[in-house]
């Protein structure tokens, strides 16, 4: 039987470049050099030091598929997170919300 602590429900929150978007971009004719150069940086990291490098990109579908194997619940697509002053809210960022079962008291 499943149930759920209500009080003790903790939503994580994750933003990260859309692999999908960005590889439409770039794929776009009409995609200056100058801005698939910037892409690149976005999809590979800018590389200017031994933490910014990217190992594998995400979209919606796998982010969606590697949360519910990882134990959490109700994953959701959000357009923007509203928190703070960040790049959560650009199109080319994938923003997702779901509570984690074992945060949520689901046994």
């Amino acid at each position: 039987m499943l149930c759920c602590a209500a009080s003790l429900a903790q939503t994580v929150y994750i933003s990260v470049p859309d692999l999908m978007v960005l590889t439409e971009i770039f794929l776009d004719p009409k995609t200056s050099v100058k801005m698939k150069h910037a892409l690149m940086t976005i999809i590979y990291g800018g590389q200017i030091n031994e933490f910014d490098y990217h190992k594998i990109g995400f979209y919606y579908e796998l982010m969606e598929e590697l949360l519910i194997n990882a134990d959490f619940c109700r994953v959701r697509k959000v357009e923007y997170f509203g928190f703070f002053n960040d790049s959560s809210d650009l199109i080319i960022q994938v923003g997702l919300s779901c509570p984690s079962l074992a945060l949520t008291g689901w046994w």
